[in-house]
């Protein structure tokens, strides 16, 4: 570093005058080895992880440095550096301010609008599939709504802009953590701040970030949960294959450490299988959507069939809808049967059926933080209720066929007795725990 540079690392921030109403705000880390990407430099290195961090930068400097519609900014984590590679004609620089995450973006906005911004973007430096497309959508989308956010695989957020400054998006959430996008969008519901969304794109965070390719564009893997289901999950496996048009990539079964014959039937019929390191449904389910090369995830029970050419039904809706779900009917007629099934039309989050089998983009799942583990029972109802936050959704008129074994096991009207009291004890906020207790107590044959 020659002796220049020297006396401009932590320089005073410059003069900052806007030329424009709308300011994009680039957070920057300051460069230096062990302290950026250091989840890359746990298995590739710090100097690697370097290299990398500073190519990332590269890609963020080609798609801003000539933007025309907006005054740009850098926004630096520890110190100033007028004669590094964002250059001073091109880019005000600035100091962050704050203690934590939270803190230094909430006084990065303020301290825009207080300058006379009316519409303020913030990004970060290292989103490797961001592009110029995307802030010139993002800019344009404040013109009709008050924030625009673009959600990133690991469940936090690339992008962020608003028009008004609203502190409460800073406030009691989960930095650097997948549960970030999900929360900020219920903030977002809560205080009736019209946003729009953008599409998802990945960080770069860890290895896997650089080496995986990118899916192939409307190809469904099917994930399928299993615990002691020898007679039920080869004949399920064949008929999908059999029932499918073009878009069925793969088969995945993410079993529970059955007891039986499942596994091996399941490959047997053509499935590729997982043992699950954790038991239960929102755990396995997740272990295999984990794995999946599809672009589109459809999670679907072991005892449930879908209608034919179900693949194409699913690409299709997702082409005009983020996520959706099947109406079902069930195996066995009955006026109690006939009635849920019936009900199941319609788009209610709190009645929502694992049996409807969840489609969605594999990208959306992985940013709303996927299943929730700690949800023993009901973790259909409670992914939906987070879903809902970025759309509506969608329920498909023509039905899945599910099994109504548990019902003739335990009686049809106890069971719908039952699972009418284990659905109040969850509206009611029932610890988890509780409600499995009485699952257990009540209900023969229980796989949980």
């Amino acid at each position: 570093m020659d002796v220049q540079q020297d006396q401009d690392l932590g320089a005073v921030a410059p003069p900052f005058n806007r030329t424009s109403d709308s300011l994009l705000i680039i957070f920057f880390k300051n460069p230096e080895k062990g302290k950026v990407k250091t989840r890359l430099a746990k298995t590739l290195g710090e100097a690697k992880a370097l290299e990398i961090y500073k190519e990332l930068v590269n890609h963020t400097i080609k798609i801003t440095h000539n933007l025309s519609f907006c005054d740009k900014a850098v926004f630096y984590s520890d110190y100033i550096d007028n004669r590094d590679f964002w250059n001073n004609n091109h880019y005000k620089k600035q100091l962050q301010k704050g203690t934590d995450l939270g803190s230094r973006l909430s006084k990065s906005y303020q301290f825009s609008f207080e300058k006379g911004y009316k519409k303020v973007i913030v990004i970060g430096s290292d989103c490797k599939e961001i592009s110029r497309q995307h802030l010139e959508e993002a800019f344009f989308a404040l013109d009709k709504k008050n924030a625009v956010i673009g959600p990133a695989k690991d469940g936090g957020y690339y992008l962020l802009g608003m028009r008004l400054f609203y502190p409460e998006l800073f406030l009691q959430k989960s930095w650097s953590t997948s549960k970030l996008f999900v929360e900020t969008l219920s903030t977002l519901k809560k205080k009736k701040i019209k946003f729009h969304l953008l599409e998802i794109l990945s960080d770069v965070d860890e290895e896997k970030d650089i080496i995986l390719s990118e899916p192939k564009l409307n190809t469904v893997s099917i994930v399928i949960p299993t615990y002691n289901e020898a007679g039920n999950i080869g004949k399920l496996v064949k008929y999908l294959q059999e029932e499918q048009k073009v878009h069925l990539l793969e088969i995945i079964v993410a079993d529970g450490g059955s007891l039986d014959d499942t596994v091996s039937e399941a490959e047997n019929a053509g499935a590729f299988v997982i043992i699950s390191p954790v038991k239960g449904r929102a755990a396995q389910m997740n272990a295999g959507a984990e794995i999946a090369k599809g672009e589109i995830v459809y999670f679907l029970h072991s005892d449930t069939f879908p209608p034919k050419h179900y693949d194409e039904t699913i690409v299709k809706t997702l082409g005009e809808e983020k996520w959706g779900c099947f109406k079902i009917q069930f195996d066995h007629s009955n006026w109690l049967l006939n009635f849920i099934s019936w009900f199941t039309r319609f788009n209610f989050t709190y009645f929502r059926f694992g049996d409807q089998s969840l489609f969605l983009r594999n990208s959306l799942f992985a940013a709303i933080g996927k299943f929730n583990t700690s949800q023993i029972i009901f973790e259909d109802t409670e992914i939906a209720k987070r879903l809902k936050l970025v759309s509506k959704g969608k329920v498909i008129a023509e039905p899945v066929i599910t099994s109504a074994r548990k019902f003739r096991e335990n009686g049809i009207f106890k069971m719908g007795s039952i699972f009418l009291f284990l659905w109040f004890l969850y509206l009611f906020t029932i610890p988890q725990e509780k409600i499995l207790a009485f699952y257990k107590k009540l209900i023969i044959q229980d796989k949980i």
